[in-house]
């Protein structure tokens, strides 16, 4: 069955979930711009439109370890893991290096990067929020917070390991939400 944007039929009964969800859950859900993208994920996409965007906020330098970043070693990390949450919120966004973000991989990062990218969407929300609408791409600093915050309470309960740097990972102390 081929997808039909204007009837709402979405291969994989995709459709009829959103459809459910949004029925019963209206006054939660007010009208969100793309239910089944907050449902089911967005397709792994090209970031490169973030990436001016971060280059200016981060002074061309990586996230992670503040070295100056020139391309092509300039990677567009989600900072909260894209397979804990598949959703390009711009927010979410961070740049790093190729060896940062490869070290990284497919861990949470460190309590001291978290607070660096919290104060960043806290101080930078807005200005960050306009430069996302004007190149047209989605982002939310309010569900991207949310989200952190749902991800790391659950790293610190099962004591998952967090990426300092390169080769150092390490435990979530008990004051991370500090």
């Amino acid at each position: 069955m081929q997808a039909n944007p204007d009837l709402g039929l979405v291969p994989n009964g995709r459709g009829k979930d959103s459809r459910y969800v949004r029925r019963y859950n209206q006054d939660q859900l007010g009208n969100p711009t793309d239910l089944d993208e907050f449902l089911f994920g967005s397709e792994r996409v090209s970031l490169a439109a973030y990436v001016p965007i971060l280059r200016e906020v981060q002074s061309s330098r990586c996230f992670y370890c503040g070295r100056e970043i020139r391309p092509p070693a300039n990677h567009v990390d989600h900072f909260i893991l894209w397979s804990i949450y598949p959703v390009n919120l711009g927010h979410n966004f961070v740049l790093a290096d190729s060896a940062c973000n490869s070290a990284k991989s497919d861990y949470l990062a460190a309590q001291e990067h978290l607070e660096r990218w919290s104060s960043r969407n806290r101080e930078l929300g807005s200005q960050l929020g306009a430069e996302f609408d004007r190149v047209g791409v989605i982002h939310n600093v309010h569900a991207s917070q949310t989200i952190a915050e749902w991800a790391y309470n659950r790293a610190f309960v099962v004591g998952a390991q967090t990426f300092r740097s390169k080769g150092v990972f390490e435990q979530l102390p008990i004051d991370w939400r500090n």
